[in-house]
């Protein structure tokens, strides 16, 4: 049986998927409407599709699966009472939202601080959460998570946001949701005060509502450097909040390689087995898996050389150079205007996935032997060469 599906144009093709469509349509994820989708067996969507009862009542649809982990965009009772599968797919990008937060501290040169036990603060203890918290801890970092929601192991537990903030690095990773007692939108109305943290950082990664606009600008005035990736009105991005942050990038921390192929296909598992459909036979596609050889680096020093790696492979400063661009900018840099939803979107279709760090190779020399634990902790494959008189 192959299948008519609709699709976010900045969801990932795979042979998987390619295999089950007679018909694939792909377009925006914010234009999709129920003249796209009355006669399609399934959608497939990102975060920015309100998947909801006015956008598939009386169509076709039997499936609905967002290659996303939040929800929050999906009316999943509206989906129930229509008789509609769903499946989200949480954990497929949580290692290359780790690798960017990581990435995100080593552009502000704070590397060495945590493989020598400085203590990041972490809100949300979902998949991405766990995977950043055993990436420090394995990296000789702390780890202080507050999630009142799920069961946080009591090494690393924290039962107030408030402790949370005395960190000098905190990265949110909570689910966006108006669940009392703990609703996590404009998440700082939740701190008894806001502390001052004269070289902080605040990483936004998750969902951009988690803080709203002006708490970004307090903490900004509270001496905090923000990173966000995610925005409070996004795809808008106000000219005053731009020139307010550190490093800003258009909603892509999960967007590597191998994070968007495993989200598909991820999905069109959860669709064969919704709609009782015969394996995929996938024989003519397969091909032998090749591993990403990272550029070497020259250091010796575990937290220069990690320093290198990530900024190299992340290419942070290249996104946020991008995103400034989209509004104008006068001579010493500083951004004179807005950034649009279309700019926005046309940043996020048109981006270059990256392959992630674990799982990629690289050589190492037999003096760089120290840097094999950090290897070991981001799940690189070290291979060490061999001098010729040896």
């Amino acid at each position: 049986m192959t299948l008519h599906i609709v699709c976010d144009e900045n969801l990932a093709i795979t042979p998987m998927l390619e295999s089950y469509a007679s018909t694939l349509v792909r377009k925006p994820g914010r234009e999709i409407c129920l003249q796209d989708v009355m006669h399609a067996d399934a959608l497939l969507v990102r975060s920015v599709t309100r998947v909801n009862e006015e956008l598939l009542s009386g169509s076709a649809v039997k499936f609905v699966g967002t290659a996303t982990a939040g929800t929050d965009h999906i009316d999943e009772q509206a989906l129930e009472n229509l008789g509609v599968a769903f499946s989200a797919a949480p954990g497929m990008n949580a290692n290359a939202v780790a690798e960017y937060v990581l990435t995100c501290i080593a552009h502000v040169g704070s590397i060495d601080s945590l493989v020598n036990g400085a203590t990041v603060g972490i809100v949300g203890y979902g998949h991405v959460g766990k995977t950043i918290s055993q990436k420090l801890l394995a990296l000789g970092a702390r780890v202080l998570v507050f999630d009142p929601w799920t069961d946080v192991p009591e090494p690393i537990k924290s039962d107030s946001l408030d402790d949370v903030f005395t960190c000098s690095i905190v990265s949110l990773h909570a689910a966006l949701h108006d669940n009392p007692p703990w609703p996590s939108r404009d998440l700082l109305g939740s701190l008894s005060t806001l502390p001052v943290a004269a070289d902080g950082l605040l990483i936004n990664a998750a969902r951009g509502p988690l803080l709203s606009s002006s708490d970004c600008l307090r903490l900004r005035e509270h001496g905090w450097q923000l990173v966000l990736d995610t925005w409070p009105d996004e795809p808008f991005i106000a000219q005053q909040l731009l020139n307010n942050v550190r490093l800003g990038t258009p909603h892509i921390a999960g967007y590597s390689k191998q994070a968007k192929n495993n989200a598909t296909d991820f999905l069109m598992k959860k669709l064969v087995s919704a709609l009782n459909l015969p394996g995929p036979d996938l024989r003519d596609s397969e091909t032998s898996e090749h591993k990403h050889r990272l550029h070497p680096a020259s250091s010796e020093q575990p937290d220069s050389w990690l320093t290198e790696m990530l900024k190299d492979n992340c290419g942070l400063e290249k996104d946020d150079a991008a995103l400034r661009s989209c509004a104008n900018t006068c001579a010493n840099g500083a951004v004179q205007g807005d950034v649009e939803q279309g700019a926005f979107d046309r940043l996020r279709r048109d981006y270059m996935l990256r392959n992630e760090l674990a799982g990629s190779e690289v050589l190492l020399t037999p003096s760089q032997s120290a840097i094999r634990p950090i290897c070991q902790a981001m799940g690189i494959i070290p291979i060490t060469t061999v001098n010729k008189e040896d």
